[in-house]
């Protein structure tokens, strides 16, 4: 049961009835861990009556797996795919790894999301209902965000819940958004009733409301940390209280509380990304401990399971599991994991425990990331694509090889829009490159980057020196290079130098890049 979300309950109420009568709309819930997202979007779910609801949440280790939530959420109208345009039809079924990788521009998958969220529509109206779009995966984000600019008459409603101490970029400008605060004192007093229902004394939740800024979690959590006679008022409170700013410690502290086979079992659910319990088992048999050994946690309300899947009740419990878990603790747990995947497991997912379970350099587990970085390129995921060869780059031994990954890397997060990181990797790279060819490619990749996000000046003198080492060994690289340094002369002349001086030194580049092009053939 909510309490002290009247408001918020009723602008819900709103957008699922506007949905209904056809008019779409977009609502973002947003505020700090455990103020209470998570239970609104619960609310909607259940009163989203006569619609189609699609649910996903974002997952911190997750969010390097392209399209893992468009997969979520749109699992249950995977059925409507054969209805929308042929094209963008492909370029779904490659992305949700449903066919074969069709190497798309991300624009089809864009506009296939907005295509069978409107076909679905059609039937009845539906709800996208996303928790934790903090930690949805980039490629599904901007598919989201693609689909929620174009929704006006189509009976749907889309729900956002998002933590706002996760730095990252918002969702989208004007979108209405509500930011949750603390409940008032009388409905703390209302959640910290006891079983007979009678609110607690004032005085008590004022300490505690003071304490946990009306966080509800946070009072729950008191709620349970607290003696009867403390929260009776015939005891003194801890000073300070267990909740607040340290909320997640007191979710460590019932995780210390289980044995250790108990614990072990929980941290392999934590690691694990996709939550299958029969994946969550293979590996927990590899670990001397079992599903059995979760049973404690789910009788406690820290876990929930279909009998499919089973996921913690809230993510600051997997996270306080997690980190609350020693190093090596943590590598056993995703060496288990990453031999205990099922057949239809994507090639990132058991890369990710591969690299995880690492201690130092592994060029095997270097190659198996970058294989799933290929993968991640050829479904157009180039957020997932660049950070898997980025943690390929860092297992690798050989310079060489580490400077190649690092390029890749570089490609894919520009590509991805992450021109500053992008910059950052190629600038990398080249410091660990020695081959002549592999430098100027880095070059090339580089001085592009900066002509569209940068200064073209700049990237115009990155051009032309990589052309001059380069021209003699690869004539038809060092051309390529002083194309794009024209393009940048027509952008950005040099500092005084006049329109005659910026025709001169395009004239100049163009007859270069001419001669070598012609010699290259």
């Amino acid at each position: 049961m909510l309490v002290g979300r009247e408001r918020e309950q009723a602008t819900i109420d709103a957008l699922l009835e506007h949905a209904r009568s056809g008019i779409s709309g977009t609502l973002l819930v947003c505020g700090e861990p455990g103020i209470g997202k998570s239970a609104l979007l619960r609310y909607a779910e259940l009163t989203a009556n006569g619609m189609t609801v699609l649910t996903a949440s974002g997952i911190e280790s997750e969010s390097d797996l392209p399209f893992s939530g468009l997969a979520e959420f749109l699992e249950p109208v995977r059925d409507l795919i054969p209805e929308i345009p042929g094209p963008q039809a492909a370029a779904l079924m490659g992305a949700l790894a449903l066919g074969p990788p069709s190497g798309s521009d991300p624009f089809a998958i864009f506009a296939a999301t907005l295509s069978i969220l409107a076909a679905s529509a059609e039937r009845q109206p539906v709800a996208v209902i996303i928790d934790d779009l903090q930690w949805l995966d980039a490629s599904s984000e901007r598919a989201l965000r693609f689909a929620s600019r174009r929704i006006h008459a189509d009976r749907i409603a889309i729900l956002l819940g998002s933590r706002t101490d996760v730095a990252g970029t918002p969702f989208l400008a004007g979108v209405e958004r509500i930011v949750l605060r603390g409940i008032d004192i009388d409905a703390c007093r209302r959640l910290l009733a006891g079983s007979d229902g009678s609110p607690a004394p004032r005085i008590v939740a004022e300490s505690i409301h003071a304490g946990t800024g009306g966080n509800p979690l946070a009072i729950l959590e008191s709620r349970e940390l607290l003696t009867a006679g403390q929260l009776s008022g015939k005891e003194p409170l801890d000073d300070p209280l267990p909740t607040g700013p340290a909320i997640q410690r007191s979710f460590e502290q019932r995780v210390a509380r289980l044995s250790r086979q108990d614990q072990l079992a929980l941290l392999t659910l934590a690691a694990s990304q996709s939550g299958s319990i029969a994946e969550v088992g293979r590996a927990c048999s590899k670990l001397n401990t079992g599903l059995a050994n979760l049973e404690q946690a789910e009788a406690a309300g820290l876990l929930i399971s279909d009998g499919i899947r089973i996921r913690f009740r809230h993510p600051l419990m997997r996270a306080a599991t997690y980190y609350g878990a020693t190093p090596a603790d943590r590598r056993a747990v995703h060496g288990a994991l990453a031999t205990s995947m099922g057949p239809t497991a994507l090639p990132m997912e058991r890369a990710y425990h591969l690299a995880a379970a690492a201690q130092g350099e592994d060029e095997n587990v270097a190659c198996s990331l970058e294989a799933a970085a290929l993968d991640a390129r050829n479904r157009s995921g180039h957020s997932g694509a660049w950070q898997s060869f980025e943690r390929a780059a860092r297992l690798t031994p050989d310079p060489e090889q580490r400077a190649r990954r690092l390029h890749e890397a570089g490609s894919d997060a520009y590509i991805a829009g992450q021109a500053h990181r992008a910059a950052q990797l190629l600038d990398e790279a080249l410091s660990l490159a020695r081959d002549a060819s592999l430098c100027a490619t880095i070059e090339h990749s580089r001085g592009r980057v900066e002509m569209w996000t940068r200064s073209p000046a700049a990237a115009r003198r990155i051009l032309v020196a990589g052309a001059d080492r380069i021209e003699t060994e690869d004539p038809e690289r060092a051309a390529l290079m002083l194309v794009d340094a024209v393009t940048t002369s027509m952008q950005e002349g040099d500092p005084g130098a006049g329109i005659d001086g910026m025709v001169h030194m395009t004239l100049r580049l163009s007859e270069r890049a001419y001669a070598l092009g012609s010699r290259a053939g």
